[in-house]
């Protein structure tokens, strides 16, 4: 019976490490994207406001706030929420609510509850999406080359590298006479701006996260002989990761692209006005 009994415990216990790392190695990036693109979100919004106005901050959002909410609304519907009401933009929020989407579920719903976590990072995923296909429709010869390196890409550095080449790709000759290029540039640009996790959605992620890790275990616990053969590194390096990596950093490129430009209008208004650095 003690054998049995300590038997069952490793198998928990090895059960959830490895539900822990396939947690980790496939949902975290969408947390570690979300709260850099929140700090940048921070800053930026801090230097428009005091740089051209809180109509610099409208200028994105009338483009990334609605995919932002309909990434929360697809996600809801996918998961058997309830959407309530949905505001896709809207500007005055005493607040600074620019949008929402309300909606309701039974606590009670395991397939509810792990819902919580996907409609919490939606945002994440709806930009990546939005930016992906935006890419291939406007700027395909560049969109090929670059897909051509993410899905040659073996490792966490040929994929790094295979991203860091999209710039390259972007602003070539053919591309600088094109409007396409200035229009997924503003379409991207917008898209990342807005991407940023709320506090309700990180709560609503982390609520899901526990009841994933719960059925994860669960699962994995039916597969004891395999576990232990498990390549750890697979879990991170492979066609899934490499592409949300490279992707997210895309987004992180673009977000950054507009913090800098919102940190430039700062420090040239400071020295129009004369105002101490």
């Amino acid at each position: 019976m003690l054998s049995n009994g300590q038997e069952f415990l490793d198998t928990l216990f090895v059960s959830s490490l490895l539900t822990l790392t396939q947690m980790f190695s496939y949902l975290s990036i969408f947390l570690i994207i979300g709260f850099a693109i929140a700090k940048m979100e921070e800053k930026r919004n801090r230097w428009i406001r005091a740089s051209v106005g809180v109509k610099g901050i409208y200028t994105t959002a009338l483009i990334g706030v609605p995919i932002h909410e309909l990434g929360h609304a697809i996600m809801c519907l996918v998961f058997g929420h309830h959407v309530d009401k949905i505001k896709f933009v809207q500007f005055g929020d005493p607040h600074g609510t620019m949008g929402y989407v309300n909606h309701s579920y039974d606590p009670k719903n395991l397939f509810h509850r792990i819902g919580m976590f996907f409609i919490g990072v939606a945002p994440i995923m709806m930009g990546i999406f939005s930016i992906t296909v935006a890419y291939r429709l406007l700027l395909p010869e560049s969109f090929e080359l670059w897909w051509e390196k993410i899905t040659k890409s073996d490792t966490a550095t040929e994929s790094l590298l295979a991203t860091f080449s999209v710039v390259p790709s972007l602003f070539t000759g053919d591309n600088l006479s094109s409007l396409s290029l200035y229009l997924f540039l503003g379409f991207s640009i917008a898209v990342a701006s807005h991407m940023t996790l709320s506090p309700p959605d990180i709560k609503g992620a982390r609520s899901g996260l526990f009841f994933i890790f719960i059925i994860g275990t669960l699962i994995n616990m039916f597969y004891v002989p395999h576990m232990y053969d498990v390549n750890v590194s697979d879990l991170f390096i492979n066609d899934y990761n490499l592409f949300i990596y490279s992707v997210s950093l895309i987004a992180l490129l673009f977000s950054g692209v507009a913090t800098g430009i919102a940190f430039i209008l700062y420090k040239i208004r400071n020295v129009v006005k004369g105002t101490p650095q």
